[in-house]
C-alpha cells in the first residue's frame, strides 16, 4: 500500500494524530470492503490495548523510529478500531477506546510546538488571538473541557474564554473522546469480518478484568464505572481526586470491607498506607460525624466523565447496581443440601 506524494514527517503527524484533518484526507484510500485479516487484527489489538493502562512512550518512540507500511498501519487501524468496536454494541468497551485514544492524543501533544497545537485545535473548535491569549467561545470550552475544570478561574469576556495551552491539549483529547462515543456503523455495510472481530472483541473483554486483592468483592457484579476506576487504579499513572472519592463512596455503600478497599488504591504511584485508610473511615462514616458518604448516582457519574454504561447498567445508582447483581448471583445459586 504505497503512498505517493507524502513525506515520511507527514505520515508520522497521521500516525500520532489518526482523528485530523489530515490523516482524514490520507484514509480516504482505505476500502473497507478489501481491508486485509491482519489489519483488523492489529485494529482488534489497538481496542484490546485500551482495555489494559498502554504504555504512550513506547507507543510515541515506534511512531518516531519506524517506516511507512507501520505508519500507514497504525492510522488506518484507528478508524477500523472504531467500527469493530461500534458493531460490539458495548457501551462501556467503547467509552474505554475512546478515553484511552483521548489521553494518547494528550500525551502526544506535550512534546508538539504550540503551532500544531493551534492547528489541531481549530480543526474542533474555533480559536482566535487576543493580544497574547489564545481565547475560545464559552460555548466550546463548556462543552469540551474537563467537567471538574473551575470556569471561575477563567478570563471571560464578550462570549470568549481566555485559555491556556494545556486547556487547548484537554479540549483537543475531549474532542477526540467524544467523536469516538459517537461512532456508529451498521454491520449490514461493511464485510461480515467485522462482525467476526467484534465478537473476538467481546470474548476477550471477559478475560481482561485487572488482577485486584478482591477479598470480599466481586468484581463480575460490579458496574462498568467502578470497573474501570479499578483498572486505573492498577496503573502507574496517578488517578483524580473525584474516581477515588466515587470509588470510596461505592466501596463504603455496597458494605466491602475496608481493608479491602484499601487494597485498591496499593498500587497507586502516591500510596500511603494511612492516608488511604483515614480518608476511607471518613467515606465510610468511620470518623467525626460518623455519616457515611453517598455514592454518587449515575447522572453525577456522567456529569464528571465517569460514566461508562452498557447494555446491563439497568439501575440509577452504581452502589444499586452492584446490590442487585449480588442478589441475583446469590438467588441463582443451588440451594444447599
Amino acid at each position: 500500500m504505497h503512498n505517493k506524494g507524502m513525506l515520511l514527517g507527514e505520515l508520522r503527524f497521521c500516525a500520532k494524530y489518526p482523528f485530523s484533518q489530515q490523516a482524514r484526507q490520507l484514509l480516504r484510500k482505505l476500502d473497507v470492503s478489501s481491508v486485509a485479516d491482519d489489519l483488523l487484527a492489529q485494529s482488534a489489538k489497538r481496542v484490546e490495548a485500551s482495555l489494559r493502562r498502554a504504555d504512550f512512550a513506547a507507543k510515541l518512540n515506534e511512531i518516531v523510529s519506524s517506516q511507512e507500511t507501520f505508519l500507514l498501519n497504525e492510522t488506518f487501524s484507528f478508524p477500523l478500531s472504531k467500527m469493530i468496536i461500534s458493531l460490539s454494541k458495548d457501551g462501556f468497551m467503547l467509552k474505554q477506546f475512546a478515553r484511552a485514544e483521548a489521553e494518547r492524543a494528550k500525551y502526544f501533544l506535550k512534546f508538539e510546538p504550540d503551532e500544531t497545537i493551534r492547528e489541531l485545535s481549530s480543526q474542533f473548535f474555533k480559536l482566535s488571538a487576543e493580544g497574547s491569549e489564545h481565547v475560545v467561545p464559552l460555548t466550546d470550552f463548556l462543552r469540551l473541557m474537563p467537567k471538574d475544570s473551575k470556569l471561575a478561574t477563567q478570563s471571560l469576556s464578550k462570549g470568549n474564554v481566555s485559555v491556556t495551552r494545556d486547556a487547548l491539549e484537554s479540549m483537543i483529547s475531549e474532542a477526540v473522546f467524544q467523536s469516538i462515543t459517537s461512532t456508529r456503523v451498521d454491520e449490514n455495510s461493511v464485510p461480515k469480518i467485522f462482525t467476526f472481530w467484534a465478537n473476538e472483541l467481546k470474548k476477550f473483554r471477559k478475560t481482561a478484568e485487572p488482577d485486584l486483592p478482591l477479598g470480599d468483592f466481586d468484581m463480575h457484579a460490579a458496574p462498568p464505572c467502578m470497573r474501570r476506576i479499578l483498572s486505573d487504579l492498577q496503573s502507574s499513572e496517578k488517578v483524580g481526586h473525584m474516581p477515588r472519592f466515587a470509588l470510596a463512596t461505592f466501596c463504603a455503600n455496597t458494605h466491602i470491607p475496608i481493608d479491602t478497599a484499601i487494597d485498591f488504591f496499593r498500587k497507586q504511584p502516591n500510596w500511603n498506607e494511612q492516608k488511604t485508610r483515614y480518608h476511607l473511615e471518613h467515606a465510610y462514616g468511620l470518623k467525626s460525624s460518623r455519616v457515611k458518604y453517598s455514592c454518587p448516582n449515575c447522572v453525577k457519574m456522567e456529569s464528571l466523565g465517569l460514566c461508562f454504561r452498557d447494555e446491563t447498567c439497568k439501575w440509577p445508582n452504581p452502589a444499586m447496581y452492584y446490590k442487585r447483581m449480588m442478589a441475583r448471583k446469590l438467588a441463582a445459586k443451588p440451594a444447599a443440601k
